[in-house]
């Protein structure tokens, strides 16, 4: 696209105004030079302004300059707006008043109007400008401009008088120089708007643009809206890194908070940058976007610019956004940072000075004594003198007296030295004058140290252990300076130019023996002008004299030690101010008098006449000798004076008074040194010191102090007593202090102080208090009284501020009680003033395992120290019985790291804090469970616990009562010291007993042993009743069995037990109802406690009717009755309580009918089994006639199914039963409906035979059938036991064993409603959905204790008032849950395990990079990609990176948390992991080409080095795999929206392959070397290709020539035909084919990254004649005719044929290959031998001629 636009910069050339395509005001080819579309109109903020002229792309407010950060940013005032012109005028302003404009015009006025003026209204805004105000001129700028880059410019221009006005609009490096960008001339009352581009030379960093008017007087050139500013695309500056430019970015930050609102040039806190680019704009600590635009103490300041955001006098930064109390509001806007009901405003003026957890109002006041000053002044004149105040705190009981000591009498006199303080003046203050004493030596000011004392055998004893106090008393020198002998010390000595200096030595050469020579030596410390000075020096002025030159010259001057000069100057010339005493040896006409003279010389005017009387002639000074030379100063009558002793003979001085320090150099500071040159002449000069040359008195130099900076000094003083200006002088422990620097014998000077930084005036004396935050100002002198005649002090003064600090600290009160239960108290600690640096405090406990601190460590600040910090104290709940501890809380101030003011008191503050044991020794049994039933295997558990942890093991007893219905799994339990948090179960069982006793409940009781931990032994026994529910009841159970007898003597039976065990024996009688039918084998039976559950049977038998007669079938009742028993219960039981047993005796007589069973087998079963009833006549019908006899069922008719309705007997079948038989069949109806009976009814028979036809049907036995059920009324249960405190749950299935007929309702109750809860407590059943599985889910309930695992019972209940029959009598149903505690910390690392993602990994940090809520240190996979972190790791992947893996090695469930393709929207979410513009859905989580990286990460999923996006037929400008180009923009899914993609991909071989999932097939050609193709009528090229069908084609021809080739597509036009296929034809090719080349591009089509492939070439080419020398035309089909190859198809060839005879034996005009060896006169053969041709081309071309054989 760029190549194209620089073709179309080539093609519109550069002319801005030549095309404007898009609209925008800027040219076609400006835009391609910037690189921004031509094509397309950019406008970001849709203002309709483009993007190149508008100055606030986004509409923020905010100069898109200042946005980009650009620093040479654009063009000032380009619309004339800065000066408010009113509307119908004009005013001529200077351009002093104009922003950013210059002028040429001659009064330097710019011409300004307002709309409306003659008519004239702005191109924008409400005024422009006239270039030509007073004169044709130019307006311009001067613009910082960055080199070698783009710069667009405008301007709206319009014309005043006429049509004629021009302007030129220029730019360059200056006026001078620069070139013009376009040269317009204006439209009268018209606006015209030209633009362009600038590039800017190398190396101009500053150009001027401007608008010169090209003639025009004194009027006219109009011009508007002006712009000089950087191509809006060159924004490279994204503060927030989001890909928007700040200029285009309403949010440029990202903080929340639009641009607009935090404003343009504002930057709040002061850190540089500006508030719209600050992700924290108050510097709080707070990030902006965390902040928010509110303003919560209203007070004004929205929060995000508000340094304490609540208004509670504590900065944001130190309350900061955690939330101390998790009431969810940060510290930084809660008015109640700790939840304690005491506003935090309030809490930070707690106080309790000395700590002693006593308010200071109602804390007596420890004995002291108060001493002030602690520094006084005194003189040794005695003309100032001072007193120490002494007076006691409190009223003594008895005397205190004090001693006043000092060490130096030579300094100081006191004027007593004891005071005594009795009962009476104790408050009364009492003065001890301290006076100074005159020593007579320059010693400087001496300070001497009082110790005030009590003397502890005469006083008070109250007081005696009073420490000592120090009273420092300074004693002022008032003794006058003179000048110090130096020793000579090269070290203070500089030596520059041609000077020249060997280490250790002390002479200095100032020229060599050479012309043009400079040296010069000065002292490098500053001499005071104020005290005598002598210099002492040997000079040496060389030994040519006549010829020598220029002398030596001694200077005083205060400009620096770097000035000397050359020349006859003798090095001092020209250096003003100055004062010299020359040494001239060299004559120059004009100046001097004498060759060698001495002369007073002022301002170096060497080369002047000095003044009369300043000059002395001198013999021969270059004699070759050193000369002396002495220099006096005396300050006190401004007198120097010098003496040279000349080598030789000679003595020369002179004497001057001039005022060296007022007129001359007016300082009283100076250098001092000496100086020579060379020039024409030369000579060797030098000067020699030794330890007798100086006498000087150095400057003072300013007084100094590490910390200064830039002249000021911030000096921090402890405030415990009112300190003064004296104890802010350097010492051995405060070295920080001001140090007023030492002369030069080692006396320190004194520091002066002054509230002024300059004049005498606010001199103040040093004791004067110091005032908090005032700024003093003080000098070094030699003197501590300015008004001192001798005063001398520095030439400058040190600022210093006063920062007092009071190091004393407050405490709150601390509770001396706390509870151990998991208590929390605390108390707040803050200093009582701001320290000039940290302060440190460190907290202890004595004993961490029963108190703990919140934190061992605080610091204060500078900024935080008036803000109270709380530390709170928490009690460790250890559990243990243990009774009231102790434990000590030590405060310390770390004095070591901490601010000096800051000391721990005397004595040092502990606590001691009592904790109340909260442990209750007691033991704790939770049922899981109410009863028991006895048959039943379930159980009840008692879990006992104790309550607290015992020193010595507790044992529990258990004993129940009576000891034979329950059992109990244990007799005692053990608690130890380790276990006791571990609940021990006791299991009780049922005893069956098999009596019908009813339930009988038993105690459990449980006691503390004895001999137990004796807190335990106290505790009370505990008892648990648990009935035990009677499973037994008193009856009668009868089994039927066969109930069909016979008079043929048949016999039946049934079975009886009783229903439980008896007390005693059981007895009761047996009596059929009908003896002359049936008769029992018993008449009574008995039961005994031993056989009660034996099964006892009775049989029946039949009994033959006598007389015999036809009586059919009769039903018999066998009764049980007459109970007899002793037993309790039995006894009760009556007639009818005892069931009886119904048979039916069949007729044996005939007619009759009988009926048998099979196998006598009365039961069938829902299993499907069957019995067969059978039939036979007791005699055979009459006339061989069938008996019918209908059957049907009754009673539960459901129950079975009958094979026949009818049974047929016929004649010949009478008495063959196994004929006549009927099947009846179980029928399962999934009711538990226990066995069912069904009476199998037999109704009338029908009979031609009449006997047959009159017997009814109750002639015939209608048995008794049970069929026996297969259903068990029961509730099927399942799911897991077990939940956890950590709100995991557990799903319990529940659903019905058996079909129910009524709805059934099942009550869900749970044991203990702390453990365990139940989504449901009831759940119903019903006909339809009795098999349907209902579930409930039960959960954990966390209950904060640590009670270990426990188990809890569910209990499933039938409602008896709502159920099926079958399910009525269901007993309770019971499973265990267990609850597992979370309040355990196996690893230790503080954290429960229930919210410990690593239960058994100490982890303190919890760091869960993928999510999956399984802590980093115990992730097998810490970045969720499905890899092992060990698989990671020899994979050489890494292990924390959730995108960097290898697709083969993912063995685990994979957790996307990543945001592979950075594009801000988590793997998870996005759509499209890879931004390649093909959904993740169709990539699909696969690995294509196996290199390890799935396809929707892939950017080549196949690995054919061919991008997917390209494979997918979508864009990809950049060729970087990513959809479109950079930058792109992605939707909430991770989809690129600003490019065209995630349609269906392509598939070019319509295999349902997408092309990005194939790895490209590969063409394959026969390459050759080039080919040459003859020139034919029909010229055919054809290529070979593999796999053609995925192949595009296309023929080329070179237009150009082999070295610069030329390839362009043939178009499928005559004379080519087949141009995008393999084979290319030819057709009656011209000339100018011959020699061209073809080739043929093949491409790829399965791969649209696949490079163009070419063919060999092909070369048409006009061949030569090819003419056979010999042919054989034989008949054999080989060379049967005379071929010659390579004839033009264009033209004819004449041929003829001659024999050996020059006979002509074959010709032809046109030969076309067609002679075969014949005559062409006869047509014969012609015989073999040699002949002769000649061919004759027709084009003219030569002709040619040869031999040919004819072979036969």
């Amino acid at each position: 696209m760029r190549f194209f636009f620089f073709l179309l910069s080539l093609l519109i050339g550069l002319n801005s105004t030549a095309q404007d395509t898009d609209g925008d005001q800027l040219g076609d080819n400006d835009e391609i030079l910037i690189g921004t579309d031509p094509l397309v109109f950019e406008d970001n903020d849709s203002d309709g302004i483009s993007d190149h002229f508008d100055r606030d792309d986004d509409n923020d407010g905010i100069n898109d300059n200042i946005e980009c950060g650009f620093s040479n940013a654009g063009l000032v005032n380009g619309d004339f707006e800065m000066n408010a012109v009113a509307a119908n005028s004009f005013q001529l302003i200077s351009e002093a008043n104009v922003p950013g404009w210059l002028t040429t015009d001659s009064k330097n006025e710019i011409e300004i109007w307002g709309n409306g003026f003659l008519g004239r209204n702005s191109f924008s805004g409400s005024n422009f400008a006239e270039i030509n105000a007073n004169s044709a001129g130019s307006l311009y700028q001067e613009i910082s401009t960055n080199p070698n880059n783009y710069v667009i410019w405008s301007v709206a221009h319009q014309g005043r008088n006429s049509n004629t006005e021009t302007i030129q609009v220029r730019v360059g490096s200056s006026l001078s120089s620069s070139t013009i960008l376009t040269q317009q001339t204006a439209i009268n009352g018209v606006w015209s708007f030209y633009t362009g581009v600038y590039l800017v030379p190398l190396g101009q960093v500053s150009s001027t643009f401007f608008f010169n008017a090209v003639g025009g007087g004194a009027s006219g050139n109009l011009i508007d809206n002006v712009s000089f500013d950087p191509p809006a695309n060159q924004c490279a500056l994204d503060t927030d890194g989001d890909g928007i430019q700040n200029s285009y970015d309403t949010d440029s930050d990202g903080d929340g908070i639009l641009d607009s609102i935090e404003g343009g040039t504002l930057d709040t806190d002061g850190d540089g940058i500006l508030n719209f680019m600050d992700n924290d704009d108050d510097n709080d600590s707070i990030l902006t976007i965390d902040e928010t635009n509110v303003d919560f103490d209203g007070d004004g300041i929205t929060n995000y610019l508000d340094l304490d955001s609540d208004g509670d006098n504590i900065p944001d930064n130190i309350e900061g956004l955690v939330d101390t109390d998790g009431d969810g509001v940060s510290n930084y806007i809660d008015l109640d940072s700790d939840e304690d009901g005491l506003l935090d405003s309030i809490e930070l003026n707690i106080n309790d000075s000395d700590g002693d957890t006593i308010l200071d109002y109602i804390d007596p006041v420890d004995p002291g004594i108060n001493i002030s000053p602690n520094f006084i002044v005194v003189n040794e004149s005695g003309t100032i003198t001072n007193s120490i105040i002494v007076q006691l705190d409190r009223k003594p009981t008895s005397d205190v007296i004090l001693s006043f000591v000092h060490s130096d009498t030579s300094e100081i006199s006191l004027s007593t030295q004891t005071v005594t303080f009795t009962n009476v003046n104790w408050n009364v203050q009492q003065f001890v004058l301290v006076s100074g004493v005159d020593d007579l030596i320059r010693d400087g000011n001496i300070d001497v140290n009082v110790v005030v004392s009590v003397v502890d055998s005469l006083s008070d004893d109250a007081f005696d252990s009073l420490l000592d106090t120090t009273v420092t008393v300074r004693n002022l020198d008032d003794d006058p300076e003179s000048c110090f002998n130096r020793n000579f010390d090269e070290n203070d000595l500089i030596f520059i130019r041609d000077a020249q200096h060997s280490p250790g030595s002390n002479l200095y050469t100032l020229t060599t023996d050479n012309n043009n020579q400079r040296g010069m030596v000065w002292y490098q410390n500053r001499v005071d002008l104020r005290v005598e000075f002598r210099v002492d020096a040997e000079i040496y002025l060389g030994s040519r004299d006549g010829g020598g030159a220029d002398g030596i010259a001694f200077v005083i001057q205060n400009i620096n030690t770097s000035q000397g000069s050359t020349g006859g100057g003798m090095g001092y010339q020209g250096i003003s101010p100055s004062y010299a005493i020359e040494m001239d040896t060299y004559y120059n006409n004009g100046w001097d008098n004498n060759s060698d003279h001495i002369a007073f010389v002022r301002d170096g005017r060497a080369n002047v006449t000095p003044d009369a009387g300043d000059m002395t002639n001198t013999s021969n000074l270059e004699n070759g000798q050193w000369h002396r030379m002495i220099i006096d100063w005396d300050p006190s009558i401004d007198q120097l004076s010098y003496t040279f002793t000349r080598n030789g003979g000679g003595v020369y001085s002179d004497t001057k008074t001039i005022d060296l320090r007022g007129d001359v150099l007016s300082s009283n500071i100076a250098f001092i040194g000496f100086t020579s040159a060379t020039g024409g002449s030369k000579n060797l000069q030098q000067v020699r010191f030794d330890n007798n040359t100086f006498c000087i008195a150095d400057e003072i130099l300013t007084p100094s102090a590490t910390n200064e900076v830039s002249g000021i000094s911030t000096q921090t003083i402890c405030g415990t007593d009112i300190p003064t200006l004296n104890d802010l002088t350097i010492s051995m422990s405060r070295p920080d202090r001001v140090n007023p620097g030492n002369d030069v014998i080692g006396n320190s000077y004194n520091l002066v102080w002054f509230s002024s930084p300059t004049g005498d005036a606010s001199f103040l004396h040093s004791t004067t208090p110091l005032v908090d935050g005032n700024i003093y100002y003080v000098e070094a002198a030699n003197l501590s009284d300015p008004s001192e005649s001798s005063y001398r002090q520095s030439e400058n003064r040190l600022e210093v501020r006063v920062n007092i600090i009071n190091g004393g600290f407050s405490v709150s009160p601390i509770a001396s009680n706390i509870s151990e239960t998991n208590s929390s108290t605390g108390f707040s600690l803050v200093l009582d003033s701001q320290p000039s640096n940290n302060v440190f405090f460190n907290f202890t406990s004595s004993d961490p395992t029963k108190m703990t601190l919140s934190t061992a460590t605080i610091t204060f600040t500078p900024i935080n120290w008036n803000v109270s910090q709380t530390i709170s104290l928490t009690t460790i709940d250890n559990d243990l019985v243990e009774g009231a501890q102790t434990v000590s809380l030590s405060i310390r101030i770390n004095e070591a790291l901490s601010s000096d003011c800051f000391v721990n008191p005397s004595p040092p503050l502990d606590y001691i804090i009592s904790i109340t044991d909260d442990e209750i020794a007691d033991f704790i049994i939770t049922p899981l469970g109410n009863s028991l039933t006895e048959g039943l295997s379930q159980t009840v558990s008692l879990i006992v616990s104790l309550q607290a942890q015992p020193v010595a093991d507790v044992l529990i007893n258990i004993v129940k009562n009576p000891i034979d219905e329950i059992i109990t799994s244990v007799s005692s339990i053990v608690f130890t010291s380790l276990n006791w948090n571990v609940t021990q179960t006791v299991v009780l069982s049922s005893v069956d007993d098999f009596l019908d006793d009813g339930t009988m409940s038993t105690n459990i009781n449980f006691s503390v042993d004895p001999i137990s931990d004796v807190f335990f032994t106290s505790i009370p026994s505990k008892t648990f009743v648990i009935p035990n529910v009677d499973n037994d009841s008193t009856g009668v159970i009868l089994i039927p069995g066969d109930n069909l007898t016979s008079e043929s003597g048949d016999t039946g039976f049934f079975h009886l037990r009783l229903d439980s065990e008896p007390l005693s024996n059981v007895s009761f009688d047996i009596l059929p109802s009908n003896v002359s039918e049936v008769t029992a084998n018993v008449s009574s039976v008995t039961f005994t406690p031993t056989n009660w559950n034996v099964l006892q049977r009775i049989n029946l038998l039949g009994v033959e009717d006598s007389p015999p007669f036809s009586d059919g079938s009769q039903l018999v009742t066998v009764t049980t009755l007459n109970m007899s028993s002793t037993d309790p219960t039995y006894s009760l039981l009556n007639d009818f309580q005892i069931p009886d047993f119904f048979v039916s005796n069949q007729d044996n007589d005939a007619p009759g009918i009988v009926l048998s069973l099979l196998n006598n087998n009365f039961n069938t079963s829902e299993d499907g089994s069957t019995i067969i009833v059978r039939f036979e006549l007791l005699s055979k019908p009459l006339f061989g006639t069938n008996v019918q006899i209908p059957l049907s069922l009754g009673g539960n008719v459901d129950e079975m199914t009958l094979s026949s309705n009818i049974i047929n007997i016929s004649a010949e079948n009478w008495n063959q039963p196994q004929l006549n038989q009927v099947i009846l069949t179980g029928v399962d109806d999934l009711i538990a409906d226990g066995p069912q009976s069904v009476v199998l009814i037999t109704g009338d028979p029908v009979s031609i035979d009449s006997v047959y036809d009159n017997i009814d049907a109750d002639d015939i036995a209608n048995p008794i059938i049970t069929n026996l059920d297969n259903d068990q009324a029961g509730i099927r249960i399942m799911g897991n036991g077990s939940v956890s405190e950590n709100g995991s749950s557990t799903l319990i299935d529940i659903l019905l064993n058996s079909e129910i007929i009524n709805d059934t309702r099942l009550d869900i109750s749970v044991s203990d409603h702390s453990e365990l809860s139940l989504s449901t407590s009831v759940v119903i059943f019903n006909n339809f959905n009795w098999n349907v599985t209902q579930t409930i889910i039960v959960s954990g309930v966390d209950d904060d204790i640590l009670d270990g695992d426990v188990s809890s019972q569910l209990f499933f209940s039938v409602n008896g008032t709502s159920c099926d029959n079958s399910y009525c009598d269901i007993i309770q149903q019971i499973i265990t849950v267990v609850n597992r505690d979370n309040d355990v910390d196996s690893d230790g690392d503080g954290i429960f395990d229930a919210i410990d993602n690593c239960p058994l990994f100490t982890n303190y940090s919890q760091l869960d990079l993928d999510g999956d809520n399984i802590g980093d240190d115990c992730d097998t996979d810490i970045d969720g990609d499905g890899v092992p972190n060990l698989v990671e790791t020899n994979d050489n992947s890494n292990p924390r990176d959730p995108c960097d893996f290898q697709f083969q090695s993912i063995t685990l469930p994979i957790n996307k948390i990543g945001d592979c393709d950075g594009d801000g929207v988590r793997d998870d979410i996005d759509l499209d992991d890879d931004n390649d513009g093909i959904l993740d859905s169709v990539e699909e989580n696969i690995d294509t080409d196996g290199d390890g990286i799935p396809n929707h990460l892939d950017l080549d999923s196949d690995g054919d080095l061919c991008f997917d996006v390209i494979e997918a037929g979508y864009l990809d400008q950049d060729r970087n795999g990513i959809l479109g180009e950079n930058p792109i923009i992605v939707d909430e899914f991770g989809k690129v929206i600003n490019y065209e993609g995630y349609d269906s991909p392509r598939d070019y071989q319509n295999n349902r392959i997408f092309d990005f999932l194939e790895f490209s097939q590969i063409l394959n050609l026969n390459m050759m070397s080039s080919q040459m193709v003859n020139f034919d009528e029909n010229i055919s090229l054809s290529v070979e290709v593999s796999n053609q069908e995925i192949a595009s084609f296309h023929w080329q021809i070179n237009n150009g020539t082999m070295d610069f080739q030329i390839w362009e597509n043939l178009e499928e036009i005559f004379p080519y035909d087949g141009t995008q296929t393999n084979n290319l034809v030819i057709i009656n090719p011209d000339n100018f084919l011959i020699g061209k080349k073809f080739r043929l591009s093949i491409s790829n089509e399965s791969n649209l990254c696949g490079d163009t492939i070419f063919s060999n070439i092909f070369e048409i080419i006009l061949p030569k004649l090819r003419i056979p020398n010999a042919f054989s035309p034989d008949g054999d089909g080989i060379n049967e005719g005379w071929v010659i190859e390579g004839m033009d198809y264009r033209v004819q060839y004449k041929v003829v044929i001659f024999d050996r005879w020059e006979n002509i034996v074959f010709q032809s005009d046109n030969y076309l290959n067609n002679w075969g060896g014949e005559n062409y006169a006869g047509g014969e053969n012609l015989a073999e031998g040699t002949y002769f041709y000649v061919i004759t081309p027709s084009d003219g071309s030569p002709s040619q001629s040869g031999f040919i054989y004819l072979k036969r």
